[in-house]
């Protein structure tokens, strides 16, 4: 299963603009280099504005070939150095292991995602990750664009995240109306050390499909 990468930039007050045109430069550049990769934008979180640029790899061998063939770039370093100047905080970087996979879009194009992360309690982590899975095939199952992850390196150890994207709001209200969200909540509440993040974003440039 492939490998997300996800980085996360925050603008400095009034340079969202700017930055969104420099990472929407280095979004081409990725792709061209056979990386595919999109870009989105955070709404609505508590943390303010900031950019996300995703990519895939199918393995952590082919992201460590491409790092070594971007970094010595000088076109590369120079575009960092813009980059920086409109920067709010350090630059995050996320690696996260695909466990099920988003199906294909079949029709309208994704506009929106929600991806929320799950912190095991201790000793629960294959029993959440069970109780995840169940709930992401049976919501693909009922046609929604669903995945799993884990993430790799977290702060805390192991966590999961269930992403899941929509062609518009309506979907994502039509969505939340689900009957079979509270019990699901009761359920893994004995197998989860704090509540889960949401996190909801716009998606700007969807990553090419593969």
């Amino acid at each position: 299963m492939p490998f997300q990468i996800r980085s996360t930039w925050v603008p400095t007050l009034g340079k969202g603009p700017e930055l969104r045109a420099l990472l929407e430069e280095r979004l081409k550049a990725r792709n061209s280099q056979g990386f595919p990769t999109g870009l989105s934008a955070q709404l609505f979180g508590a943390d303010g504005q900031a950019f996300v640029l995703y990519g895939t790899a199918p393995d952590l061998a082919a992201y460590e070939s491409y790092m070594r063939q971007r970094d010595p770039d000088p076109a590369y370093r120079a575009h960092q150095n813009k980059v920086s100047q409109l920067l709010s905080q350090p630059t995050t970087l996320q690696i996260f292991d695909g466990l099920l996979a988003l199906a294909p879009t079949v029709s309208e194009p994704s506009k929106f995602s929600q991806r929320v992360t799950y912190y095991p309690a201790f000793g629960k982590g294959p029993e959440l990750r069970s109780a995840l899975e169940a709930r992401v095939k049976d919501r693909q199952a009922h046609g929604l664009r669903s995945g799993l992850q884990a993430q790799l390196f977290g702060p805390v150890g192991t966590a999961y995240v269930s992403g899941t994207v929509f062609p518009s709001l309506a979907a994502y209200e039509q969505y939340r109306s689900d009957p079979g969200l509270a019990a699901f909540q009761a359920k893994i509440a004995p197998l989860v050390s704090a509540a889960g993040k949401s996190q909801f974003f716009e998606i700007l440039v969807n990553a090419p499909r593969q």
